[in-house]
Parts: structure tokens; C-alpha cells; sequence
């Protein structure tokens, strides 16, 4: 169905979060890895967390040998807590460039942690 024809409630509907666990598979090709913010016990605040997670992005793919292979970008440092002052990161900045450049098919975006980077790029591009 074509996003500009389905109802409000057909795309709240979509929305809403999965009541249990959630089985996925990715198969694809990777252009990017994102660190997003996270808070919880094992970090301080949101920027610690994003900055916690780049660092084991990195090692994680030094590990495997392929820290050349992806390019890897800090995220936001805080949460979307402002949308007349957006925080811009270069996490965000590299998904609007993706999101805009010419492909023969669309660009998917897969969020496994907060959002924060997806909806502040969303945000700065419609009110752009």
C-alpha cells in the first residue's frame, strides 16, 4: 500500500511496539553503523552511552577484521528533547546524505537501540 493513501490510524496502527519478542534477519548490504545514545547501568548518561557503543563498534569490527569496510559515525549525544534546536551529529548528517543520494531502490533503515538519530534527521529534513 502506498504510504500517501493509507489512513492515520492504518499508520499508528504499524507503530505500535511488538507485544513480545521480535525474531529478525538481516541479509543485506551494509553502507553505515550508527552509535545512537543509551542510558542504563552500565553508563553514565546518553552521550557516555553513545560514545561507549562507537568504541565497541570499533573493536568489534577491528575484531573481525573490518574496521576499513564501514563507516562508522557518533550519533546524538543527548535525547531529542528539543525540536525547535535539534541536536545534529554526524550520524544524522550521513543518513540524510544516504537518504538523498540517487539509488535504484529505497534506502532501509533498521533501529536497534534508540531512535534518536532517525527522528532528529527526519525532523531537520521536514523542516527543511
Amino acid at each position: 500500500m502506498n504510504v500517501s493513501t493509507r489512513s492515520l490510524a492504518g499508520t499508528l496502527t504499524l507503530l505500535e511496539p511488538p507485544a513480545g519478542k521480535v525474531s529478525i534477519v538481516l541479509d543485506t548490504e551494509l553502507e553505515a553503523i550508527y552509535a545512537a545514545p543509551f542510558h542504563n547501568e552500565r553508563s553514565n548518561d546518553p552521550e557516555d552511552g553513545m560514545l561507549k557503543s562507537y568504541d565497541e563498534i570499533l573493536r568489534v569490527l577491528e575484531r573481525l577484521g573490518r574496521q576499513q569496510q564501514y563507516p562508522v559515525f557518533q550519533g546524538a549525544r543527548a535525547w531529542l528533547s528539543d525540536l525547535a534546536q535539534p541536536e545534529r551529529s554526524p550520524a544524522m548528517e550521513d543518513l540524510i546524505a544516504r537518504a538523498r543520494q540517487e539509488r535504484s531502490g529505497p534506502l532501509y533503515v533498521v533501529a536497534i537501540g534508540a531512535i534518536t538519530n532517525i527522528a532528529t534527521a527526519l525532523f531537520i529534513c521536514q523542516s527543511a
